[in-house]
């Protein structure tokens, strides 16, 4: 029982971390993220959530949405429109699965975090994030994760809750 709380856990923690970060986060501060990435986070949010309807309208809005940012990045559109990374999701993941892993066992846990670690000093050194996208990721996948916690505790279905 607490494995299947814990794969509930790390399933709604990384589709919330999935529609927070890459969507809402990144198109508020005018960052983009990587639109074949998000698109397929679309689809499995879509899928996760039993949105249906609202498949078509989610898919052209990203189509839209890199098409503009595509644009800009080519110098096509004037103004400070391009691509950017800003928070990490590959940070973030990371994070989301060494907790999970921190929970299954202390060795998995370990080799988990070391591999976040590896994740973020990897994205800056290789110039695709700055620092403070992995540290903005990591603070908010932690709070997704507690959130998500205290959420499944309280409401999940009988047979899940830990």
């Amino acid at each position: 029982m607490a494995d299947a709380y814990r794969r509930h856990r790390l399933l709604q923690a990384m589709a919330i971390a999935a529609l927070l970060l890459a969507a809402a986060v990144g198109l508020r501060t005018g960052n983009m993220p990587d639109f074949g990435v998000l698109e397929d986070y679309a689809q499995y949010l879509l899928f996760a959530f039993w949105i249906g309807g609202c498949a078509f309208a989610l898919g052209s809005f990203f189509h839209l949405a890199q098409d503009i940012v595509w644009s800009g990045y080519i110098g096509a559109t004037p103004g400070s429109l391009g691509i950017s990374a800003f928070p990490s999701m590959h940070v973030a993941m990371a994070v989301l699965f060494a907790l999970y892993a921190t929970r299954r066992s202390r060795l998995a846990g370990l080799l988990m975090w070391a591999f976040a670690a590896i994740i973020m000093v990897g994205s800056v050194v290789l110039g695709w994030h700055y620092a403070v996208d992995g540290y903005a990721s990591v603070l908010i996948s932690i709070a997704i994760w507690k959130a998500c916690g205290f959420f499944l505790g309280k409401f999940a279905p009988e047979g899940v809750a830990a």
